[in-house]
């Protein structure tokens, strides 16, 4: 064909792809157009590629996700969720001072779809235990299986002989740990707490009958269902 590369320019484009076997098409073309004076066509250069099999162009195809069915618990205390979120200085009211951080944790039954959260000035393992006895204590009854993202604050990070604090308690209750490495087994405490807009006032007041010096107690949210 009178418009087909010629010899040559097959030639300099295979020595050009032989010293940069890793190269992009686009910079393919760009250092063809300033070292040799290529002029023909980006989608020229592509289709003599293809033919002559210089250069392979693999388009991958991201498999959809397909979630799978989701069993919901039927009768109450069978699975809770478990997580913790910062809370934003937007949610303070004027009586919290600006310095200060808090923690709001929540557990939701998947059964009632009934939550129960709490705030705390650090983000640990005693926080988390402490926490947990506070929403046996307001639920009224043990589950049988409590489940967390895989941070600090639930489970050791890395392998280790050592037992976490949070096992140590959940042991002693006869509670099974669920640890999850994706966001996608925890939909519902999720949700429950993205549904807690940052624009939204939260006040936070002492509470007179649990003790500890360092939990305060969103009065608004502390039982919802969702």
């Amino acid at each position: 064909h009178p418009k087909a590369h010629t010899d040559d320019e097959l030639n300099k484009i295979k020595k050009l792809i032989t010293r940069n076997p890793h190269i992009g098409l686009n910079e393919l073309y760009t250092k063809l157009r300033l070292q040799i004076g290529y002029s023909r066509h980006y989608a020229s250069l592509y289709r003599v590629l293809k033919k002559q099999g210089f250069y392979g162009l693999e388009i991958k195809v991201k498999k959809k996700y397909k979630p799978k069915p989701y069993h919901t618990p039927i009768n109450l205390g069978e699975k809770w969720q478990m997580d913790v979120k910062y809370v934003p200085k937007s949610c303070y009211t004027s009586n919290i001072p600006s310095d200060e951080k808090y923690y709001q944790y929540t557990v939701i039954d998947e059964a009632s779809r009934e939550r129960f959260i709490y705030p705390y000035k650090e983000q640990t393992s005693y926080s988390t235990c402490d926490f947990i006895m506070r929403a046996i204590a307001y639920f009224g009854y043990k589950p049988k299986l409590i489940q967390t993202d895989n941070g600090a604050e639930f489970t050791h990070m890395r392998e280790t002989k050592l037992i976490h604090p949070v096992d140590v308690l959940l042991n002693s209750l006869g509670i099974v740990a669920l640890n999850s490495y994706t966001f996608l087994l925890s939909g519902w405490v999720i949700t429950s707490l993205e549904a807690c807009k940052p624009n939204l006032p939260i006040g936070l007041v002492g509470l007179p009958y649990l003790s500890s010096p360092t939990i305060v107690l969103p009065i608004s949210f502390i039982a919802t269902r969702i």
